[in-house]
């Protein structure tokens, strides 16, 4: 049986999204819980009375737990308060379970973290296990999880050891892409378009984006992979209004179904990156088109562009 390690619950200000994810820890009862809200806007009416909703659902608590809280007084935005909260979170534990508020996970995602925290804690091939799966129920061998170049930290558990290798502002961006890193990534000119330039924004302006895309390149820079569950774990709730990132509801990550994976889990022979699986999810989710492709498609779907022009002009939050 593989012991309970700490969960950090990253929060903000959506009460109806926050509770539906505390439920399923209260009912997995851990012994540590991190919780780290950020404050509230000050050009934002109604954020104090909504942060403050938030940090009362803890007062729920009810079990026997530590609890650590990191409570903003002031709004530092989505990016730069996760980061504060997941340093804050290593600066006390090894190891541990990371949550964001929009993030429910099935029951099993618990004892998945658990397992493979232990099985890889010294392993530094592996850099971390995510509960998201983008596979669309397509299964990659006999194993319950494979592995991957992608980092998809939405709902995950990691090491001290991998979060310590953070490169925080990209410094080895430009030695990586001269040496061909991006290359091999994807057999996709978009995709490796699309991380070029995600990849490069960030280097060229820090205050860019948050902890995810410099996990992923800490990750590629280091040579290690993610465990992914070969079912889903994550269903993201977070999607419409409210969001901290402006997607739209028909977006192909939103709302996806979660299934209970096989317990004890049936481990693969080898690590090594399932190339299959990292190409479906290129092309499905990350494949950035250049501007003739992009004329020829939007042409054919104008509500594909309205939700586009919409996400970047109409954000939610700041």
């Amino acid at each position: 049986m593989s012991t309970q390690a700490p969960i950090l619950f990253l929060v903000f200000n959506r009460y109806h999204t926050t509770i539906q994810v505390f439920e399923t820890i209260k009912k997995e009862r851990p012994k540590k819980l991190y919780i780290s809200a950020d404050g509230p806007r000050d050009d934002v009416d109604d954020d104090l009375k909504k942060c403050a909703e938030v940090r009362k659902i803890f007062e729920m608590i009810d079990w026997d737990c530590e609890v650590f809280t990191l409570f903003q007084d002031n709004n530092l935005g989505v990016y730069k308060a996760q980061q504060v909260g997941v340093n804050w979170f290593f600066e006390h534990e090894n190891e541990g379970v990371i949550l964001e508020d929009d993030a429910l996970p099935d029951k099993t995602f618990y004892m998945f973290c658990y397992s493979l925290l232990d099985k890889y804690r010294y392993d530094h091939r592996v850099s971390m296990i995510s509960g998201c799966n983008f596979q669309q129920q397509n299964k990659h061998g006999n194993a319950d999880y494979f592995f991957s170049k992608y980092t998809n930290t939405y709902g995950c558990a990691m090491w001290k050891r991998s979060w310590n290798l953070m490169d925080t502002n990209l410094v080895d961006w430009p030695d990586f892409l001269s040496a061909g890193g991006i290359d091999d990534f994807s057999n996709y000119s978009g995709v490796r378009r699309r991380f070029t330039e995600a990849f490069g924004n960030i280097y060229s302006n820090p205050e860019l984006r948050g902890w995810d895309y410099r996990f992923m390149f800490s990750s590629l820079k280091n040579g290690a992979v993610s465990i992914v569950p070969n079912v889903n774990l994550i269903k993201n709730i977070g999607f419409g209004p409210g969001a901290s990132h402006p997607v739209d509801t028909e977006s192909p990550i939103a709302m996806l179904e979660t299934f209970n994976i096989n317990l004890p889990l049936k481990h693969p022979s080898i690590i090594s990156r399932n190339l299959i699986a990292d190409e479906f999810q290129s092309r499905t989710l990350h494949y950035r088109r250049s501007v003739i492709e992009k004329i020829i498609y939007y042409s054919f779907s104008w509500r594909k562009l309205y939700y586009i022009l919409r996400s970047k002009y109409l954000r939610w939050r700041k």
